[in-house]
C-alpha cells in the first residue's frame, strides 16, 4: 500500500482545480469574444445636446426665440433645457420636464426643413385641434393625447409624454406657450 500525505493530496487537487479553471476560461473567451471583434472600426454617435440654465442662455446660443411653457401640468418641472447643431445655422432645442416618480414631457423646437430631426409619434392617425387660432396635430385616443405637433413660422415644435393628457389639460398647456 502507498502512503501519500494529505498535503500532497490537497496540492494534487489544488493543482487538477487550476488547471481546469484555465482550461475552462480559455474556452470560454472563444465563445464570448470571437475572433475580430476588437476591430478598429469608429461608431458615429449623434451629436449630443449641449446643456444650458436658462431660456435666455438658449436663445443666445441658437440666436433665436425659443418657445416655452409658462404653465405646467401638475407636478411637472423642468429639469433640463439645450440645444445640438443640425445644420449650418440651425439648432434644434430640447426641454424636459419630469413629475416624479414616472413623468416625463418632452418639448422640441426646430426649423421645418429639419422636421424629421424633432421627436416623432408612434401613431399616424393625428387630430387637429385649433388654440388661440394655432392649429395643433394630436394623436387623440379616447380623449387623451400624449403627443403634439405644429408648425409655427419657419419651425416646427413638437411635444411628448409618456402620459396622456385629457384635451382640455392640452388647451391649458399650449394656450400657455410663450
Amino acid at each position: 500500500m502507498v502512503k501519500v500525505s494529505q498535503g500532497s493530496v490537497l496540492i494534487l487537487c489544488l493543482l487538477f482545480f487550476i488547471i481546469l479553471s484555465w482550461v475552462g476560461l480559455m474556452r470560454a473567451e472563444d465563445v464570448i469574444v470571437p475572433d475580430g471583434s476588437f476591430s478598429q472600426e469608429t461608431v458615429a454617435f449623434p451629436e449630443a445636446i449641449t446643456y444650458v440654465d436658462t431660456v435666455k442662455q438658449l436663445e443666445e446660443q441658437v440666436g433665436t426665440s425659443v418657445s416655452t411653457f409658462n404653465v405646467l401640468p401638475d407636478s411637472f418641472e423642468r429639469i433640463s433645457m439645450g440645444y445640438k447643431k443640425i445644420g449650418e445655422e440651425s439648432f434644434l432645442t430640447r426641454q424636459t420636464f419630469i413629475r416624479y416618480p414616472d413623468g416625463k414631457m418632452t418639448f422640441e423646437q426646430g426649423p421645418k426643413f429639419a422636421s424629421n430631426e424633432v421627436i416623432s409619434s408612434q401613431s399616424t392617425d393625428m387630430t387637429e385641434l385649433m388654440v388661440n387660432g394655432q392649429v395643433f396635430h394630436m394623436n387623440i385616443e379616447n380623449e387623451k393625447a400624449d403627443y403634439v405637433i405644429w408648425e409655427k413660422g419657419a419651425n416646427v415644435y413638437a411635444v411628448s409624454t409618456n402620459e396622456t393628457f385629457s384635451v382640455q389639460e392640452w388647451e391649458i398647456l399650449l394656450s400657455s406657450l410663450q
